[in-house]
């Protein structure tokens, strides 16, 4: 893709701000312009340290330690006090797992469907009977990797760190910025929710999986591209493709 590959983008960025810089210089890299205004927060929970604590307790004991969102690890990583070498670490995708990586944790995540179901596919974990998992997470959210593991016979909890809540005042800036955006990168069907039904079904829009463009389609979203994954390369590069459609269109 070359400096000009976005050259007329005007893209809105809705989640909040955690992980966003590389999303923002590679799309500053293929010429586009962006916006970033968060529609919702994250909030650590005052429970945090002691939920981290049991968890490398638990860890030390053998348990398997499954992070499903960047946030997790990155609260995780800066409440921990020592890692289990012996622990068996995993993430959804690259973006989390790179996280983990920065603090010297071994860890397997998928790379080509870096999704829940991705995750499951992992051959890893697809004997786990017996095994205690730890679903490392924020509050609320799918339950898909918790039940799916205990349908193979592991005894599952979860390690809730961080609970999202929307922001009303980043919610009505980004509403009122919408008209002037050609593109909206949103990271999960929570974001678009708060955003309510299109205001303009014809407004491309870049999401990270299948669910989410079914959530968007849901919503009255008309043109989808669906990236790889939620790490900014593959964000970019959907957004680059239906950039290229419409320009050719």
């Amino acid at each position: 893709m070359s400096k000009d590959t976005l050259a007329g983008c005007r893209a809105l960025l809705i989640r909040p701000s955690s992980g966003d810089m590389q999303l923002q210089q590679q799309l500053t890299a293929l010429g586009a312009t962006w916006q970033h205004t968060p529609v919702m927060q994250l909030q650590r929970l005052a429970q945090a340290p002691q939920r981290v604590a049991a968890l490398t307790a638990a860890l030390q004991q053998g348990a398997l330690a499954l992070f499903v969102s960047r946030c997790a690890a990155t609260i995780a990583v800066e409440l921990a006090v020592q890692w289990p070498a012996r622990g068996d670490y995993f993430a959804v995708g690259q973006s989390t797992a790179e996280v983990l990586r920065a603090a010297s944790i071994a860890v397997q995540a998928p790379r080509q469907q870096q999704t829940s179901e991705g995750l499951l596919a992992l051959p890893a974990l697809t004997e786990v009977a017996g095994r205690h998992a730890i679903i490392v997470a924020g509050e609320g959210g799918r339950h898909l990797i918790g039940s799916e593991l205990a349908a193979r016979g592991a005894e599952v909890s979860r390690c809730e760190l961080y609970r999202r809540h929307p922001d009303s005042a980043g919610l009505h800036a980004a509403q009122q910025q919408l008209p002037q955006c050609n593109l909206l990168l949103a990271h999960s069907a929570e974001l678009l929710d708060s955003l309510g039904p299109a205001a303009d079904p014809q407004l491309p829009l870049v999401v990270p999986s299948q669910r989410v463009a079914q959530r968007a389609a849901q919503l009255g979203y008309r043109q989808v591209a669906v990236a790889r994954s939620a790490n900014a390369a593959a964000m970019v590069a959907a957004a680059a493709q239906i950039w290229r459609r419409l320009r050719a269109g």
